[in-house]
């Protein structure tokens, strides 16, 4: 954590810090939850992902910044609820998320039956 937040190794937490590495599509347990990562595409040029949170017979799924993927579809088909972020409602990029492939994705009787952007 010292790289991106300098100074901070040297805090007092009251919580224990664990950093866990997540493999695509392999369900990890990070208690009580289990994870999936789904690989995203985002030009920073760093690992991005499409996370799955599966508790108690729920599942969220969550997207940062990311274009249009057919991992969207995957991550969240089946999803109780699906979060992404998206920076335009209908303007093609390249470099972020638009809102209308989302909405389609959800239209269905379940997330994921759209398979791609119009």
């Amino acid at each position: 954590m010292q790289v991106f937040f300098p100074g901070s190794s040297k805090v007092d937490r009251r919580f224990a810090v664990e950093f866990v590495e997540l493999r695509e599509h392999a369900p990890t347990l990070v208690e009580p939850t289990t994870v999936i990562p789904f690989v995203v595409t985002h030009t920073s040029g760093a690992p991005a992902y499409a996370l799955r949170v599966e508790y108690g017979g729920k599942v969220i799924t969550y997207s940062g910044d990311t274009e249009w993927t057919e991992s969207l579809v995957d991550a969240a088909r089946g999803a109780d609820l699906f979060v992404c972020e998206a920076y335009f409602f209908e303007k093609r990029s390249n470099t972020t998320s638009t809102t209308r492939p989302s909405v389609r994705i959800g239209t269905g009787s379940t997330a994921g039956e759209s398979s791609s952007p119009t």
